[in-house]
């Protein structure tokens, strides 16, 4: 289970926050101008008796003093300091995106005054602590950081924590009513793919998005090559799951620079249809289903993240068409992109996984793979 901190953002451009070892009646430990009064007393006691004198210490500390301390260690303009806190168990949901979503909304894990707690080793009380979040709270599957503690002054009074000047009483709340949080959920890719709109389902953990993205290839390349390019950018070969995702075949025309062409695309043949080079097996097969049916004889791996059965409906033009060469039969899946032939282009046709082009009709660059169509989960944000 992998484990939940709180960071302190601090940044030189706006008031963050800051830590400085607090002074507790030595010299030094602060970094404030330190002024100390006495009141004597008015006799003069015995020799024997040491005077009882209460010293009263004063500290002033410009804004800026109190950033540059921070920001000399850190060596750096913006950063963060790591502080005592962990995520209650029962709120900790590593990478699974239902999960947090599901979590955010009931207490205590969507209330940032309960959701964390303080270990007896960080000696604090954390009713202040819990009480100067920002009012924003982003939860972010791709973030490692969980939440962010900004303290604020107190007090008020100048922006800065060593002058004081006025105070205000918070209006308290009662522990036992947790407070109801509404949160609103949104949804991201990392630059450079696209948020692809889909119907909610179990293979896109009912978000409605996924992440896309056309990979190309210089070269044609194979299905199986393809799918390692999506796999450099942590990613898997997907397919299309409706008309509007399918008509981004006039987007990839552009990047492909050629006039016909392939993507690669998610899809395998199920293994009891796998024939190889052997005619008398395909006959047999395609007398009873799955293999005689072209809605059921394929499959699409869960890492595709895709509703298979638009797909299913796609088909080109007399396909599949169940080749065989050599050691190999057409196994594998490739969007074909042919503006010329509309009862080809955009649709899906079976090809071999290994090759790079059709071996029986090895000039034909409609069945040459220029890339792949990649996919990965969306990033999900839960704001307070």
């Amino acid at each position: 289970m992998s484990r939940q901190i709180l960071l302190l953002l601090l940044s030189p451009i706006a008031v963050q926050a800051f830590f400085r070892p607090i002074y507790s009646g030595g010299g030094g430990g602060h970094d404030c101008e330190e002024t100390a009064t006495s009141s004597p007393s008015e006799s003069t006691p015995s020799e024997s008796t040491p005077s009882q004198v209460t010293p009263k210490y004063s500290y002033t500390c410009p804004e800026e003093e109190a950033r540059k301390h921070i920001i000399t260690d850190l060596k750096e303009n913006v950063g963060a300091v790591a502080i005592a806190g962990d995520r209650l168990k029962l709120c900790v949901t590593g990478g699974n995106r239902t999960a947090l979503v599901e979590n955010m909304k009931t207490p205590p894990c969507n209330d940032p005054k309960l959701e964390y707690t303080l270990p007896e080793s960080a000696h604090t009380n954390a009713e202040f602590l819990w009480n100067n979040r920002p009012s924003r709270i982003t939860i972010s599957r791709r973030a490692a950081v969980q939440a962010f503690i900004r303290p604020i002054y107190y007090g008020g009074g100048g922006g800065h924590d060593c002058e004081e000047t006025s105070q205000s009483t918070p209006t308290p709340t009662s522990e036992s009513t947790p407070s109801e949080v509404t949160p609103k959920t949104s949804y991201s890719c990392p630059e450079g793919w696209n948020l692809t709109t889909r119907s909610p389902s179990q293979f896109n953990d009912n978000s409605g998005y996924l992440c896309t993205k056309f990979i190309s290839s210089p070269n044609a390349i194979s299905v199986n090559a393809s799918s390692n390019l999506c796999t450099e950018q942590d990613a898997a070969l997907t397919a299309f799951e409706n008309e509007e995702e399918q008509e981004a075949k006039k987007h990839i025309i552009t990047d492909l620079k050629h006039a016909t062409g392939s993507v690669a695309i998610a899809g395998d043949r199920l293994k009891q249809c796998v024939t190889g080079n052997n005619p008398a097996l395909l006959d047999e097969n395609m007398k009873t289903p799955p293999c005689n049916d072209k809605k059921l004889e394929y499959t699409l791996p869960a890492s595709a993240n895709t509703n298979a059965e638009f797909l299913w409906n796609s088909w080109a033009l007399n396909e599949p068409s169940h080749n065989m060469w050599q050691y190999e039969s057409e196994d594998c899946l490739q969007m074909v992109i042919k503006p010329t032939d509309p009862n080809r282009n955009g649709k899906i046709n079976d090809i071999y996984c290994l090759l790079n082009a059709a071996p029986n009709n090895p000039t034909d660059t409609s069945f040459m793979n220029y890339g792949a169509y990649c996919g990965k989960p969306v990033d999900i944000e839960a704001t307070i």
